[in-house]
Parts: structure tokens; C-alpha cells; sequence
């Protein structure tokens, strides 16, 4: 299959995900419909979100990065805009029960989501942790191993990590 656009890439598989790797960003496709990501320009990878069938984007940010992460598709694109800050104090679990909503949603009528904020790293990786956890009753480590398996780079500041820990989903 090529996914070539006009910027470098290469491609992985990893179980459940197929890893499309740019210079210097980074995209995952999971093909049982959900995905995690950073997108530093989502304008730059219509074609392959298309491709890709993704039919939901949940864009994670904060204020400050709200003119550049923001919903560009919206006529192509269902969106859940969280502003949410990459701080240990920011309560994250209010967020949890639309965000699972949301996500089951889009996977209930054949739906593919793209999970995405400014790094992929901590928030958007914090939530689907809290996903898996929730959907299927397993403990953070377990959760979290299985995201770092697909996107070795995830590190949930330690306020989303404690809150993860101490939550029943």
C-alpha cells in the first residue's frame, strides 16, 4: 500500500497498529479503529487520513496551542476539541467519560478515531491509556505497556500518571 505524500516516511507494523513515521512527526494508524498521534500539521495529511477511513479526530491541546492544533476538516472530519494543559495538576479524569463516549461512538457505526495533540506524548497518550483501562478492566501498567508497545515515546506526566492509578474506570 503506498501512503507516499510529498514528506519522508517510513512504515512499521506493531501488532494491532501500523506506524507511519514522518520527519520529524509522527503518525499511528491502528486498523481496528482507534489510533494515537502527534500532528504538527493535520493540513499536511488529509490524504492520508482519508486513505486511512479515519471518520473522528480527538485534538488534544491548550489554550496557548490552540491556533495551531485546532479542527481544520470539519466538514470531512466529527471532532471533540479537549483544552486540556500538560500539567500534573490538571484534572484529566473530568474529561474520561465524553472522551469514551465519543470513541465508542465512532468505533459503534464503523468509525476510525485519530487521537492527537502537540507531541503525542503525554495527553493524548493519558487518554488512551484511560480507554483501554476503562474498556477492558485492565490496571494502568498493563494499559500502559500495551501504548508503549505501539508508541514507545509515551510518557504521561506523573499528575495523569497518579490519576490513573487512583481512578477506577
Amino acid at each position: 500500500m503506498d501512503l507516499r505524500v510529498d514528506l519522508p516516511y517510513e512504515t512499521r507494523d506493531a501488532g494491532n497498529f501500523t506506524w507511519i513515521v514522518f520527519r520529524p512527526i509522527f503518525f499511528c494508524y491502528e486498523k481496528q479503529g482507534m489510533s494515537i498521534t502527534v500532528l504538527d500539521c493535520l493540513m499536511q495529511k488529509l490524504p492520508i487520513l482519508q486513505k486511512h477511513g479515519i471518520t473522528h479526530i480527538i485534538c488534544i491541546r491548550q489554550n496557548i496551542e490552540a491556533n495551531f492544533i485546532k479542527p481544520n476538516f470539519q466538514q470531512l472530519f466529527r471532532y471533540l476539541v479537549l483544552d486540556i494543559a500538560d500539567n500534573p495538576v490538571e484534572n484529566i479524569i473530568r474529561f474520561f467519560p465524553m472522551t469514551k463516549e465519543f470513541i465508542d461512538g465512532s468505533l459503534q457505526t464503523g468509525g476510525k478515531v485519530l487521537v492527537h495533540g502537540n507531541a503525542g506524548i503525554s495527553r493524548s497518550a493519558a487518554f488512551v491509556i484511560a480507554y483501554i483501562m476503562e474498556t477492558f478492566g485492565v490496571k494502568y501498567r498493563d494499559a500502559f505497556a500495551y501504548v508503549q508497545e505501539r508508541r514507545f515515546c509515551i510518557n504521561p506526566n506523573a499528575g495523569f500518571v497518579h490519576q490513573l492509578q487512583n481512578t477506577k474506570l
